[in-house]
Protein backbone atom coordinates (compact mmCIF):
# COMPACT_ATOMS: atom_id res chain seq x y z
CA UNK A 1 0.00 0.00 0.00
CA UNK A 2 1.30 3.22 -0.96
CA UNK A 3 1.73 5.82 1.90
CA UNK A 4 1.47 9.74 1.35
CA UNK A 5 4.60 11.85 2.42
CA UNK A 6 3.99 15.15 3.32
CA UNK A 7 7.70 17.07 2.60
CA UNK A 8 7.75 20.84 4.08
CA UNK A 9 10.74 22.62 2.73
CA UNK A 10 10.99 26.25 1.60
CA UNK A 11 10.58 26.34 -2.06
CA UNK A 12 13.50 28.07 -3.92
CA UNK A 13 16.53 27.08 -2.21
CA UNK A 14 15.88 23.57 -2.35
CA UNK A 15 14.16 22.97 -5.41
CA UNK A 16 16.65 20.22 -6.55
CA UNK A 17 16.03 18.44 -3.09
CA UNK A 18 12.41 18.02 -3.65
CA UNK A 19 13.03 17.14 -7.15
CA UNK A 20 15.43 14.15 -5.99
CA UNK A 21 13.13 13.14 -3.05
CA UNK A 22 10.05 13.39 -5.30
CA UNK A 23 11.66 11.23 -8.22
CA UNK A 24 13.43 8.66 -5.97
CA UNK A 25 10.44 7.97 -3.92
CA UNK A 26 8.13 7.39 -6.97
CA UNK A 27 9.43 4.08 -7.68
CA UNK A 28 8.73 1.20 -4.83
CA UNK A 29 12.15 -1.01 -4.21
CA UNK A 30 14.40 -3.01 -2.26
CA UNK A 31 16.23 0.27 -1.24
CA UNK A 32 12.91 2.53 -1.92
CA UNK A 33 9.61 2.80 -0.01
CA UNK A 34 6.82 2.78 -1.53
CA UNK A 35 5.04 5.99 -0.95
CA UNK A 36 3.26 9.32 -2.47
CA UNK A 37 5.49 12.37 -2.10
CA UNK A 38 3.28 15.64 -1.43
CA UNK A 39 5.20 19.20 -1.59
CA UNK A 40 3.20 22.18 -1.71
CA UNK A 41 3.91 25.37 -4.04
CA UNK A 42 4.45 29.07 -3.25
CA UNK A 43 0.53 29.56 -4.16
CA UNK A 44 -0.85 26.90 -2.26
CA UNK A 45 -3.15 28.77 0.41
CA UNK A 46 -2.34 27.71 4.04
CA UNK A 47 -5.81 26.40 4.73
CA UNK A 48 -4.94 23.42 1.71
CA UNK A 49 -1.15 23.04 3.40
CA UNK A 50 -2.51 22.07 6.67
CA UNK A 51 -5.28 19.57 5.27
CA UNK A 52 -2.28 17.92 2.95
CA UNK A 53 -0.11 17.76 6.76
CA UNK A 54 -3.39 16.36 8.59
CA UNK A 55 -3.92 13.52 5.57
CA UNK A 56 -0.60 12.05 5.18
CA UNK A 57 0.66 8.89 7.38
CA UNK A 58 4.22 10.61 7.68
CA UNK A 59 5.79 14.21 7.81
CA UNK A 60 9.19 15.29 6.36
CA UNK A 61 10.86 18.59 7.37
CA UNK A 62 13.58 19.78 5.82
CA UNK A 63 15.86 23.59 6.70
CA UNK A 64 18.36 24.95 4.76
CA UNK A 65 19.50 28.54 5.52
CA UNK A 66 16.47 30.21 4.53
CA UNK A 67 12.92 30.84 6.71
CA UNK A 68 10.83 31.24 3.64
CA UNK A 69 7.31 33.44 3.09
CA UNK A 70 5.63 34.37 6.77
CA UNK A 71 2.16 34.72 6.93
CA UNK A 72 0.86 37.52 7.88
CA UNK A 73 -1.90 36.79 10.00
CA UNK A 74 -0.05 34.84 12.31
CA UNK A 75 3.60 36.60 11.44
CA UNK A 76 5.21 32.79 11.43
CA UNK A 77 6.42 31.17 8.74
CA UNK A 78 4.81 29.04 6.42
CA UNK A 79 6.94 25.54 7.45
CA UNK A 80 7.07 26.36 11.26
CA UNK A 81 3.05 26.49 10.51
CA UNK A 82 3.09 22.82 8.75
CA UNK A 83 5.09 21.58 11.56
CA UNK A 84 2.98 22.77 14.08
CA UNK A 85 -0.09 20.81 12.51
CA UNK A 86 2.02 17.72 12.43
CA UNK A 87 2.89 18.09 15.56
CA UNK A 88 -0.71 18.94 16.67
CA UNK A 89 -1.88 15.82 15.19
CA UNK A 90 0.81 13.12 16.28
CA UNK A 91 2.03 12.70 12.40
CA UNK A 92 5.64 10.50 12.48
CA UNK A 93 7.81 13.25 11.59
CA UNK A 94 11.59 13.15 10.18
CA UNK A 95 13.85 16.18 10.42
CA UNK A 96 16.62 16.74 7.84
CA UNK A 97 18.72 20.25 8.94
CA UNK A 98 21.36 21.21 6.22
CA UNK A 99 24.83 21.12 7.52
CA UNK A 100 26.01 24.25 7.28
CA UNK A 101 29.85 23.37 7.28
CA UNK A 102 29.76 20.90 5.00
CA UNK A 103 26.73 22.03 1.95
CA UNK A 104 27.77 24.03 -0.90
CA UNK A 105 24.83 26.86 -0.90
CA UNK A 106 24.38 30.20 -2.94
CA UNK A 107 24.83 33.57 -0.73
CA UNK A 108 21.34 34.41 -2.29
CA UNK A 109 20.09 31.44 -0.09
CA UNK A 110 21.52 32.70 3.12
CA UNK A 111 18.94 34.51 5.43
CA UNK A 112 20.49 37.25 7.40
CA UNK A 113 19.02 39.70 10.19
CA UNK A 114 15.43 39.03 11.81
CA UNK A 115 14.92 35.75 9.36
CA UNK A 116 18.18 34.38 10.11
CA UNK A 117 17.48 34.24 13.83
CA UNK A 118 14.32 33.28 14.06
CA UNK A 119 15.46 30.74 11.79
CA UNK A 120 18.30 29.72 14.62
CA UNK A 121 15.88 29.47 16.56
CA UNK A 122 13.40 26.83 15.55
CA UNK A 123 16.22 24.93 14.35
CA UNK A 124 17.88 25.22 17.75
CA UNK A 125 14.17 23.49 19.38
CA UNK A 126 13.77 21.01 16.43
CA UNK A 127 17.41 19.65 17.84
CA UNK A 128 16.08 19.67 21.58
CA UNK A 129 12.89 17.69 20.84
CA UNK A 130 13.29 15.95 17.65
CA UNK A 131 15.60 13.36 16.40
CA UNK A 132 17.72 15.54 13.91
CA UNK A 133 19.72 14.37 11.56
CA UNK A 134 22.03 16.95 9.03
CA UNK A 135 22.80 16.53 5.10
CA UNK A 136 25.52 18.06 3.62
CA UNK A 137 23.94 17.60 -0.31
CA UNK A 138 20.41 16.84 -2.26
CA UNK A 139 22.18 13.15 -2.58
CA UNK A 140 23.00 12.77 1.16
CA UNK A 141 19.51 13.99 2.28
CA UNK A 142 17.81 11.28 -0.14
CA UNK A 143 19.45 8.52 1.20
CA UNK A 144 18.70 9.36 4.73
CA UNK A 145 15.28 9.24 3.78
CA UNK A 146 15.22 6.52 2.29
CA UNK A 147 16.65 4.48 5.15
CA UNK A 148 14.69 6.35 7.71
CA UNK A 149 11.32 6.49 5.73
CA UNK A 150 11.52 1.87 6.05
CA UNK A 151 11.83 2.64 9.78
CA UNK A 152 8.97 4.88 9.73
CA UNK A 153 7.07 3.17 7.83
CA UNK A 154 7.33 -0.15 8.91
CA UNK A 155 5.82 1.31 12.94
CA UNK A 156 2.48 2.83 10.84
CA UNK A 157 1.69 -0.11 9.43
CA UNK A 158 2.11 -2.03 12.25
CA UNK A 159 -0.14 0.52 14.08
CA UNK A 160 -4.28 0.69 13.19
CA UNK A 161 -5.36 3.44 9.96
CA UNK A 162 -6.35 6.93 11.66
CA UNK A 163 -9.63 8.04 10.85
CA UNK A 164 -9.27 11.04 7.81
CA UNK A 165 -9.22 14.63 9.01
CA UNK A 166 -11.62 16.74 7.97
CA UNK A 167 -10.18 20.23 6.78
CA UNK A 168 -12.23 22.17 9.01
CA UNK A 169 -10.67 20.07 12.06
CA UNK A 170 -10.69 22.23 14.89
CA UNK A 171 -7.37 21.30 15.97
CA UNK A 172 -5.29 24.17 17.73
CA UNK A 173 -1.42 23.90 16.79
CA UNK A 174 1.09 23.73 19.74
CA UNK A 175 2.50 26.90 19.22
CA UNK A 176 6.57 27.12 18.36
CA UNK A 177 6.83 31.08 19.88
CA UNK A 178 10.47 32.23 18.74
CA UNK A 179 11.05 34.16 22.26
CA UNK A 180 14.19 37.22 21.44
CA UNK A 181 15.25 37.27 24.82
CA UNK A 182 14.27 34.72 27.41
CA UNK A 183 13.25 35.69 30.99
CA UNK A 184 15.19 34.48 34.00
CA UNK A 185 13.98 31.42 36.24
CA UNK A 186 11.92 32.74 38.99
CA UNK A 187 13.10 31.32 42.56
CA UNK A 188 11.68 31.90 45.61
CA UNK A 189 14.80 32.51 47.80
CA UNK A 190 18.19 33.21 46.63
CA UNK A 191 21.45 30.93 47.51
CA UNK A 192 24.67 31.00 47.63
CA UNK A 193 25.84 29.62 43.97
CA UNK A 194 29.78 28.20 44.15
CA UNK A 195 32.14 29.25 41.80
CA UNK A 196 31.81 27.35 38.97
CA UNK A 197 34.73 24.96 37.73
CA UNK A 198 35.63 25.76 34.40
CA UNK A 199 33.67 23.69 31.67
CA UNK A 200 32.25 23.77 28.49
CA UNK A 201 29.91 21.22 29.39
CA UNK A 202 28.41 22.22 32.54
CA UNK A 203 25.05 24.19 31.88
CA UNK A 204 24.55 27.52 33.88
CA UNK A 205 21.11 26.78 35.37
CA UNK A 206 23.01 23.57 37.61
CA UNK A 207 23.49 25.09 41.06
CA UNK A 208 24.58 23.74 44.37
CA UNK A 209 23.24 24.75 48.25
CA UNK A 210 23.75 23.13 51.26
CA UNK A 211 20.51 22.28 52.21
CA UNK A 212 18.80 21.10 48.64
CA UNK A 213 18.12 17.62 48.01
CA UNK A 214 20.18 15.38 45.95
CA UNK A 215 17.37 14.23 43.77
CA UNK A 216 15.81 18.57 43.43
CA UNK A 217 16.00 19.65 39.82
CA UNK A 218 15.66 23.32 38.57
CA UNK A 219 12.39 23.59 37.06
CA UNK A 220 12.83 24.89 33.57
CA UNK A 221 11.81 28.37 31.94
CA UNK A 222 8.53 28.12 31.47
CA UNK A 223 6.45 30.83 28.99
CA UNK A 224 3.39 30.84 30.96
CA UNK A 225 3.72 33.41 34.20
CA UNK A 226 1.93 30.81 36.40
CA UNK A 227 4.62 28.78 38.12
CA UNK A 228 4.16 25.18 38.94
CA UNK A 229 4.87 24.38 42.95
CA UNK A 230 6.17 20.76 42.16
CA UNK A 231 5.90 19.60 39.00
CA UNK A 232 6.39 15.58 38.58
CA UNK A 233 7.87 16.05 35.39
CA UNK A 234 9.81 18.44 33.33
CA UNK A 235 7.97 20.64 30.58
CA UNK A 236 8.68 20.11 27.15
CA UNK A 237 11.31 22.38 25.89
CA UNK A 238 10.37 25.77 24.32
CA UNK A 239 11.83 27.98 22.16
CA UNK A 240 12.53 30.38 24.77
CA UNK A 241 13.93 28.00 26.84
CA UNK A 242 16.55 26.97 24.60
CA UNK A 243 17.40 30.86 23.92
CA UNK A 244 18.38 30.91 27.91
CA UNK A 245 20.79 27.93 27.13
CA UNK A 246 23.77 29.67 28.80
CA UNK A 247 26.54 29.56 30.86
CA UNK A 248 26.07 32.53 32.81
CA UNK A 249 29.66 34.28 33.70
CA UNK A 250 30.70 36.11 36.82
CA UNK A 251 32.95 39.40 36.10
CA UNK A 252 36.35 38.34 36.63
CA UNK A 253 35.61 34.61 34.76
CA UNK A 254 34.35 36.95 31.67
CA UNK A 255 37.55 38.92 32.01
CA UNK A 256 39.54 35.98 31.79
CA UNK A 257 37.69 34.50 28.58
CA UNK A 258 37.60 38.13 26.85
CA UNK A 259 41.47 38.13 27.11
CA UNK A 260 41.55 34.66 25.39
CA UNK A 261 39.17 35.46 22.15
CA UNK A 262 39.75 39.10 21.97
CA UNK A 263 42.48 38.36 19.14
CA UNK A 264 39.27 36.97 16.83
CA UNK A 265 37.02 39.96 17.22
CA UNK A 266 39.15 43.26 17.40
CA UNK A 267 37.92 46.50 19.06
CA UNK A 268 34.51 46.44 17.07
CA UNK A 269 32.97 43.85 19.55
CA UNK A 270 31.64 45.44 23.02
CA UNK A 271 31.57 43.21 25.83
CA UNK A 272 27.91 43.36 26.53
CA UNK A 273 27.52 41.12 23.37
CA UNK A 274 30.85 39.38 23.83
CA UNK A 275 29.70 38.66 27.00
CA UNK A 276 26.59 37.13 25.40
CA UNK A 277 28.35 34.92 23.19
CA UNK A 278 30.90 33.92 25.64
CA UNK A 279 27.76 32.13 27.49
CA UNK A 280 25.68 30.66 24.58
CA UNK A 281 29.40 29.25 23.28
CA UNK A 282 30.01 27.54 27.04
CA UNK A 283 26.70 26.18 26.80
CA UNK A 284 27.10 24.75 23.39
CA UNK A 285 24.27 26.90 22.19
CA UNK A 286 26.16 27.66 18.33
CA UNK A 287 23.29 29.07 16.69
CA UNK A 288 21.98 31.42 19.56
CA UNK A 289 25.73 32.32 19.76
CA UNK A 290 26.16 32.81 16.26
CA UNK A 291 22.87 34.82 15.83
CA UNK A 292 23.85 37.10 18.62
CA UNK A 293 26.90 38.02 17.50
CA UNK A 294 25.80 38.74 13.81
CA UNK A 295 22.87 41.09 14.94
CA UNK A 296 25.54 42.49 17.72
CA UNK A 297 28.01 43.65 14.78
CA UNK A 298 28.69 44.47 11.27
CA UNK A 299 28.96 40.20 10.11
CA UNK A 300 27.19 38.35 8.05
CA UNK A 301 25.46 35.13 9.62
CA UNK A 302 28.07 33.10 7.34
CA UNK A 303 30.93 35.63 8.59
CA UNK A 304 29.44 34.58 12.20
CA UNK A 305 29.11 31.40 12.21
CA UNK A 306 32.63 30.91 11.29
CA UNK A 307 33.99 33.30 13.76
CA UNK A 308 31.89 31.17 16.29
CA UNK A 309 33.69 28.27 15.18
CA UNK A 310 37.12 29.74 15.89
CA UNK A 311 36.19 30.72 19.63
CA UNK A 312 34.87 27.18 20.27
CA UNK A 313 38.20 26.41 19.52
CA UNK A 314 39.65 28.52 21.55
CA UNK A 315 37.58 28.02 24.67
CA UNK A 316 38.21 24.35 23.97
CA UNK A 317 42.06 24.61 24.21
CA UNK A 318 41.87 26.79 27.31
CA UNK A 319 39.41 24.20 28.99
CA UNK A 320 41.55 21.44 28.18
CA UNK A 321 44.73 23.53 29.15
CA UNK A 322 43.58 24.63 32.57
CA UNK A 323 42.16 20.92 33.85
CA UNK A 324 45.83 19.43 32.59
CA UNK A 325 47.21 22.11 34.95
CA UNK A 326 44.72 20.99 37.59
CA UNK A 327 45.51 17.29 37.36
CA UNK A 328 49.26 18.41 37.48
CA UNK A 329 49.17 20.02 40.95
CA UNK A 330 46.85 16.86 42.82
Amino acid sequence: MTATIFVSSTPFDLASHRQKITESCGHAGTARPDVSVVATLPETSIENRLHLVRAARAYIGIFGMMLGDVDPVSKKSLVQLELEEALAHNIPMLIYIMDEDEHWVLPKHVDTGDSAHQLSELKGLLSQVQDVRFFDSADDLVAKIHNDLFRVLGAINAAPTPKPVPVSAPVKPPEVKVAEKAAPTVTEAPTKVNEPVISAAVPAEKVSAEKAPATANVAPAKTTTEIPSAPSTPAPPTTASLASKRYILTQPRFEFFKDKVKHLFGPYMSDTVLKDVLEYVLAGNTMSASSTLARGTSLSLEDAIEEIRKTELVILETVQRHAAQNNETK
